[in-house]
């Protein structure tokens, strides 16, 4: 009787099989055991990895023709966002260190290793595509970015401390400031855009109010130098960071509420600090590894002030080699927590409770690099981890699955990668060039059919080469892979 069953779901799998390639092929049903087949054609595929080809995509595409896999759609649509992302090269050709996306996706900001931004205009209607501005010259090193959340402004900062603000669409000097000789180590605005908060060498934070006099900013005073700066999603407290030194500011006072030393007691040992969205969180790493999560409890409240309780949680040491890449970020809905460093990243996940605030202790390691990871990010819609790394991948993640969506190869290091607000498109920074990749996964999905006509669209040749067809099909009679 069992083996009876088993006859008659093999007979059923393979009337199925067979439909779906009469559909495909437009020819009789062929009842087919070509599981085999399609699996060899996806191990030919992987063993011409990690650079994909048209031939790489072709033997893709036949495996999907005869039996449709989970394996076959992932690597025909990481070989489809291989071959159909864009390059753009900045003039004059250089290294391209930082890459960063305006708040409504418009712009596009690009900083170079030759002192200058390179600022961009993403044209929504031949996406992905970038048109030049104009080329933002520093007289040094550029050392951050930042766009205003109303989108009226660009601000760059150098290390010879200048402050530049560049009024958007088309790149034009708004003003320029010197607020000290040495370097501005980071920028960020308020949500509101009413206030640039610069961290500088010379131990001061400068809060430098946008819609008033310049003789308006405040002075934050710090131990040393402030190498990081960020607001709350509400804007009413100032995260900075003064080398192993944690500070947390009121805003409508700008008063100090509360300050806390990393255990790393050296110069610049913080390397991240990131508010949760849901501004119960408070992250931060150092690059030692260690990265403590401080609970921001609403009901913890000193003069109307809400302050952290206390102690922090001190989650596991991500790795033991010290390395300035360590990077914290916060999922859209702020139930999980990445950290990133050596060639790993690590997540946990986070949770309220009747008591306060919990976390799942324990990480799980989703990503793997050969080299160290560089930058880590959320997509805003979807639980999509997205990591940059020396070794010249990017990995997409989704941590509901904890399947791989998307693997990006480049031909050098990614420094730098800024997803656009509509989720879809990546821009990164490698080498001397930037790239745009459009973003298919299982939550933005392609169906087969719909998946391979994409392929074949981005194909220049739309069949295997009859020598190529024995090669890897053999005996089976010849045919066009695409056809219109």
């Amino acid at each position: 009787m069992k083996i009876g069953l088993s006859v008659i779901i093999i007979i059923v799998i393979s009337l199925i099989s067979g439909w779906w390639l009469k559909d495909v092929y437009g020819g009789q049903p062929v009842i087919t055991t070509n599981t085999i087949l399609a699996q060899q054609l996806l191990d030919k595929a992987e063993q011409l990895q990690p650079q994909p080809t048209a031939l790489t995509m072709l033997l893709e595409i036949e495996s999907l023709r005869r039996m449709p896999s989970p394996r076959g759609e992932l690597l025909l649509r990481e070989s489809l966002a291989v071959l159909s992302h864009t390059t753009f090269t900045p003039q004059p050709i250089t290294q391209v260190q930082k890459v960063l996306f305006s708040p409504n996706g418009q712009w596009l900001a690009s900083s170079q290793a030759d002192n200058t931004v390179q600022l961009w205009h993403y044209d929504v209607m031949a996406s992905p595509q970038l048109w030049p501005i104009t080329t933002l010259h520093h007289q040094q090193k550029v050392t951050a970015l930042a766009f205003s959340p109303n989108n009226q402004w660009l601000a760059t900062s150098g290390e010879d401390g200048l402050v530049y603000i560049w009024s958007l669409p088309l790149g034009q000097l708004f003003t320029k400031q010197q607020f000290y000789q040495e370097a501005i180590e980071s920028l960020a605005f308020s949500p509101d855009s009413l206030w640039l908060v610069l961290g500088s060498r010379n131990q001061v934070a400068y809060l430098w109010p946008l819609t008033t006099s310049l003789a308006a900013t405040r002075r934050l005073p710090h131990p040393a130098a402030v190498n990081m700066a960020e607001f709350s999603p509400d804007g009413s407290w100032l995260a900075t960071v003064s080398q192993s030194e944690i500070e947390v500011w009121e805003m409508a006072e700008a008063r100090q509420v509360w300050q806390m030393p990393h255990q790393e007691a050296e110069v610049e040992a913080v390397t991240s600090i990131t508010f949760s969205p849901n501004q119960q969180w408070l992250a931060t790493a150092d690059w030692t590894g260690e990265v403590h999560l401080w609970a921001l409890h609403p009901t913890s409240s000193v003069q109307g002030v809400v302050r952290p309780v206390a102690p922090q949680i001190q989650l596991q040491k991500i790795q033991h080699e010290r390395n300035f890449w360590t990077k914290t970020a916060f999922s859209h809905d702020s139930q999980f927590l990445a950290a990133s460093g050596g060639n790993s990243v690590k997540v946990w996940q986070l949770a309220a409770s009747v008591g306060g605030l919990t976390v799942n202790m324990t990480a799980t390691t989703f990503i793997q690099h050969q080299d160290w990871v560089t930058q880590i990010t959320f997509d805003s819609q979807k639980n999509w981890l997205i990591s940059a790394s020396l070794d010249g991948a990017v990995q997409v993640t989704d941590l509901k699955t904890q399947q791989l969506v998307n693997y990006l190869a480049h031909n050098a290091p990614v420094l730098s990668l800024a997803l656009h607000p509509n989720n879809l498109v990546l821009a990164t920074a490698s080498g001397q060039t930037i790239q745009l990749w459009q973003l298919n996964g299982p939550d933005n999905p392609l169906s087969t059919t719909e998946l391979i006509t994409s392929a074949c669209n981005q194909l220049p040749y739309k069949s295997l080469t009859q020598t190529e067809w024995q090669q890897y099909l053999g005996a089976e009679p010849y045919r066009q892979t695409c056809w219109n």
